[in-house]
């Protein structure tokens, strides 16, 4: 437990806050999701959370079976982001929740329900009973663009299926998919994955669902009697995570 508070507190920052150059006014590549959730508390200084975060945080604690929290390196420190979160929450103290997520570039993900989805398949060529299971994460995001003027979050969600036979050893699994869930950005703002690629594989009894992507937000500005549109860029993320049959976790 000594070293994975030392890794929370010695880790240093990498994608949370980014500096460079504002982006000019283009189209962007893909267009926002339909189903993007826009929170109506904004991120708008260090001395209070967002709504957003506080319904993530709230919900991640509440599945701690299925949460895992990555540092930088890929190191699994879910258990000693747990204690320090669960404390906090005791002096309801999020701020310093986000604080360590930020600061040390952490990974956050969970499931929403404790089992996956079990779906059942018939091989009718061989008879035999194939099972599979559908999975998905959500993940949590907190960034400066480039130009280090808007700070911002949002919540993605990945996604798959897998399927295996009675020995639980997985034999194929779908393409990843990838959706920006929630996107806490404001009034004005159009937020929305670019450059995605998404991928899957497995080995064993591991299946494993990958997501990359460029976020970028566009910010309409009254320019006369015209708008203008501003893209802003909050960097490259990759969300990914392991699966294995529900069955073997019991």
């Amino acid at each position: 437990m000594k070293r994975i508070l030392t890794l929370l507190t010695t880790s240093v920052l990498v994608l949370s806050f980014n500096t460079a150059t504002i982006f000019a006014a283009e189209n962007l590549s893909s267009k926002p999701s339909d189903n993007i959730t826009q929170e109506s508390m904004q991120l708008t200084s260090d001395t209070e959370v967002s709504q957003l975060f506080l319904n993530y945080i709230n919900s991640a604690l509440e599945n701690q079976s299925e949460l895992v929290v990555t540092d930088p390196s890929g190191l699994d420190i879910t258990r000693g982001f747990i204690e320090i979160a669960n404390e906090d929450i005791k002096n309801n103290d999020y701020k310093h929740i986000r604080k360590v997520i930020q600061e040390q570039n952490l990974s956050i993900a969970y499931s929403e329900t404790s089992k996956n989805e079990q779906l059942n398949i018939q091989n009718k060529s061989s008879l035999a009973s194939v099972s599979g299971e559908s999975v998905s994460k959500k993940f949590y995001h907190i960034a400066t663009d480039t130009s280090g003027k808007w700070r911002k979050e949002w919540v993605t969600t990945v996604s798959g299926t897998f399927s295996y036979g009675s020995t639980f050893k997985i034999n194929s699994t779908s393409n990843a998919a990838i959706n920006l869930t929630t996107a806490n950005f404001g009034a004005g703002f159009s937020a929305s994955l670019n450059n995605v690629s998404t991928s899957s594989s497995y080995s064993g009894y591991v299946a494993t669902f990958k997501a990359s992507y460029k976020m970028k937000a566009s910010l309409s500005i009254p320019i006369g009697n015209v708008n203008g549109i501003v893209t802003y860029d909050f960097g490259d993320y990759i969300d990914a995570f392991n699966a294995s049959p529900s069955a073997m976790q019991n």
